[in-house]
């Protein structure tokens, strides 16, 4: 997983060990054996690079959950039916993402983080806790 500020944060003194505290918005527990394949099947056909994985993963989320919303509302398609749609999409699993949610009053999919603490010693992420929701 790679990290926010940078492999900089590794260079960190010593005493930062375990104080240093960073969000994500995806983990790797996310991720379903068909999502990897999925996206590493459209990164090796289209000759991606893994630069900007993490926007890779949020855009092919993103495009799963528009393909399906137009598949449900078929032919007569409007705006007003789009929206109405994309309203209605309730725990999507994307297989790479957490589950994504919409609702007239939720613009956003998936609200919070999985929050890693940086391990100095053994230079890694390591969880500090699970999915926090944002309510």
């Amino acid at each position: 997983m790679p990290v926010g500020g940078g492999v900089e944060v590794f260079a960190a003194p010593e005493r930062f060990n375990g104080r240093i505290f960073f969000g994500f918005p995806i983990a790797p527990t996310d991720q379903t054996v068909e999502g990897r394949r999925e996206l590493q099947s459209l990164i090796e056909k289209y000759n991606l690079g893994t630069g900007h994985l993490n926007a890779q993963i949020s855009a092919l989320g993103a495009a799963k959950i528009l393909v399906d919303s137009l598949r449900k509302i078929g032919k007569d398609l409007s705006r007003e039916k789009l929206i109405q749609s994309l309203e209605s999409v309730y725990e999507y699993q994307t297989g790479l993402t957490p589950a994504i949610s919409y609702g007239p009053n939720r613009r956003i999919g998936a609200r919070g983080a999985y929050v890693v603490k940086v391990d100095l010693r053994n230079r890694q992420l390591v969880p500090a806790s699970g999915w926090i929701d944002v309510n």
